[in-house]
């Protein structure tokens, strides 16, 4: 499928920014890292109260999974950016 960090999804276009992998030597977490921007295109104010991510870094390992609850308004032709951060067990 390949890497896909971009995209349009109904009235709303994305894009993930800033990614960065570390990965923690002690106890074999991976650490994701990222920027989600969103960008309105249909001229009608949104509302978000859930946003939900997944990472996968290889076909073989551990998806992370990033989940955000609250309240963020994304303004007619406006764009929002969220960061995240999120460990994962290394896959063994």
């Amino acid at each position: 499928m390949g890497l896909r960090t971009s995209g349009v999804t109904g009235p709303v276009s994305w894009q993930a920014t800033e990614l960065q992998w570390q990965h923690e030597i002690f106890d074999t977490q991976q650490i994701y890292t990222f920027t989600l921007v969103l960008h309105e295109t249909q001229g009608a104010d949104m509302l978000f109260t859930q946003i939900h991510a997944i990472l996968r870094n290889a076909s073989e390992s551990r998806p992370a999974y990033w989940e955000k609850t609250g309240q963020w308004l994304l303004p007619t032709s406006g764009s929002c950016a969220f960061s995240w951060a999120r460990g994962a067990g290394a896959s063994t």
